[in-house]
């Protein structure tokens, strides 16, 4: 990484040495004058070839492309990169435009001062310095994969080659001097180097051998979703590079199916005795593995994939591939705790949030094709969906305390962490992943007033506490989100309802109850674990504790 850093300084340096020589030494111009290429007719073959390469390599061509390697990378989990290159394509134009006014030197004389690609101040290229930034970009991305090092070399030599024809088809115009087509390759290395290194991204040529690193190290096992992992070939050269350049020996790769959606592979890495597992996937792929290893002392580390990624959100997981990876590596295991979801026929776990009612049909009318387009806002496309009336009629018991009654509930939750992302909202303001204590929140409705202030009460993080005067009746102001902190949530319904856990819909039912399991599940979290996502309630918010 140093290198990195080191390079875009030396090229940055080198780029304000030519700068302040072409705007103060007169030798510069004598050079470059000496320099010049020969005449070329525009009409000619070689002259009509020229311009068409000027057209095609010209800079908003080149930032367009940037842009779209820009989008690859952040579909593929490379937040990082992603931002690196929209960075360094932003600072390219914004940088050479800025210098040009700024030097404001003339251009030479042209056969083709009638082109398109001639107007406009001379130092430095623009054209050399959009593609210099290209360059390195897509050589840095096609390092990502790890490929073998003749194929590195091959593609370098291929980005010099495209570089070289730019800056030679901008010469051989006489659309600059010789030293602005220098500035410019010196100027688009310095920003792009410059804008890799300030993202931290690692540039290797290979994958260190089994040799390079302890192959009697430490063991993991990788439990990954294909159909949420967008490019598996460049995800696991990242996560192989990760485990062989940290001296851990090879990693176990297990793929989950529809039948096994992961919990029977995250058992099989316990009877391994991994020392770590990392899942990537869905919500649904990590509630199952997080399951798996409740009350067990086995790490997990989450590498982010799919579209709610809640728990790794939650706990301030990068979604960015490499980031997860340094907190999968160099984080801090903890504890945290899990909500166990019992019914007449189902006992499983939920790690961000589990539901009855509204929620659990928005979840399962969801389509998936939805999902892919619009992300997260498919579920409010859902909801909008809905037909007819949602609400049930719900006896509620929290821990210890009476039942209560609430005859038109639509939905019932029962969270784990403080947000979600429909967009980003939090519905349980007071929660955090290791207080020992579910939250629960009761959404209920009789007329569209009621509706909207429901809404308003999850958007705006203020549920009204739930007390023992509205769970008795006595007081009859209950507002239309009611919350409470509790370890044990016991719900009874007349009809069957639909629940979900964490996102996927687990069938219907008409008694359901949720308990907190503290510290069931150990999870890598980073080393300076972000402050709460929301502020706490007041110091009255009831909590019905044993």
């Amino acid at each position: 990484m140093r290198w990195v850093a080191r390079s875009a300084i030396a090229c940055g340096v080198a780029f304000l040495l030519i700068a302040v020589l072409v705007a103060t030494v007169p030798a510069v111009s004598a050079f470059d004058e000496a320099m010049t290429a020969p005449m070329i007719a525009p009409a000619s073959a070689l002259g009509q070839i020229l311009q068409a390469i000027a057209i095609l390599t010209t800079g908003w061509t080149t930032e367009l492309t940037i842009l779209l390697l820009a989008w690859w990378a952040y579909r593929r989990r490379l937040r990082r990169l992603s931002w690196a290159m929209i960075a360094a394509g932003a600072l390219g134009a914004v940088g050479f435009g800025g210098v040009k006014a700024l030097i404001r030197r003339e251009r030479p004389l042209s056969s083709f001062a009638e082109t398109l690609t001639y107007s406009g101040w001379s130092f430095p290229s623009g054209h050399v310095t959009c593609a210099t930034i290209l360059a390195v970009l897509a050589v840095h991305a096609y390092a990502l994969r790890r490929a073998p090092v003749t194929q590195l070399w091959a593609a370098r030599l291929i980005a010099v080659f495209a570089v070289g024809l730019v800056a030679v088809n901008r010469w051989a115009m006489n659309c600059h001097w010789f030293t602005d087509i220098l500035g410019g390759v010196f100027l688009g290395a310095a920003l792009s180097l410059g804008a890799l290194a300030v993202a931290r991204q690692p540039v290797a040529s290979r994958i260190p051998s089994l040799s390079d690193a302890n192959a009697a190290g430490k063991r993991a096992v990788v439990i990954y979703n294909p159909a949420k992992v967008t490019d598996y070939v460049l995800f696991r050269s990242q996560v192989d590079f990760a485990f062989q350049s940290r001296g851990w020996a090879r990693a176990l790769w297990l793929e989950t199916t529809p039948e096994e959606t992961g919990a029977g592979l995250a058992a099989e890495a316990v009877r391994r005795h991994a020392d770590l597992v990392i899942v990537s996937g869905g919500d649904g792929t990590v509630r199952a593995v997080c399951a798996a290893l409740a009350g067990t002392t086995t790490p997990l580390a989450i590498v982010p994939s799919g579209t709610g990624n809640l728990l790794a959100r939650n706990l301030g997981v990068p979604l960015d591939i490499q980031g997860a990876l340094d907190v999968a590596f160099d984080g801090v295991p903890s504890a945290i705790d899990m909500i166990r979801i019992t019914t007449a026929d189902f006992d499983d776990y939920s790690v961000v949030i589990a539901g009855m009612g509204l929620d659990a049909a928005t979840m399962r009318d969801t389509r998936d094709d939805l999902k892919r387009v619009f992300g997260n806002g498919a579920y409010i496309i859902s909801v909008l969906q809905q037909r007819g009336d949602p609400s049930f009629s719900a006896t509620i018991r929290v821990d210890n305390g009476p039942a209560f009654v609430r005859d038109d509930a639509i939905t019932i939750l029962f969270g784990n962490v403080p947000g979600v992302q429909v967009p980003v909202i939090h519905p349980f303001p007071a929660a955090e992943v290791d207080d020992g204590r579910l939250d629960l929140l009761i959404g209920h409705a009789e007329n569209i007033t009621d509706w909207a202030k429901a809404g308003v009460a999850v958007v705006t993080n203020s549920p009204a506490p739930l007390t023992q005067e509205t769970m008795a009746g006595i007081d009859e102001s209950a507002s239309s989100m009611e919350y409470i902190q509790a370890k044990c949530v016991t719900v009874t319904t007349e009809k069957p309802v639909a629940f979900q856990i964490d996102g996927d819909v687990a069938g219907t039912t008409t008694e359901l109850t949720a308990t907190i399991d503290s510290g069931a599940l150990r999870v890598m979290t980073p080393k300076s674990r972000p402050a709460a996502l929301a502020e706490d309630l007041d110091d009255d918010m009831p909590a019905i504790l044993d």
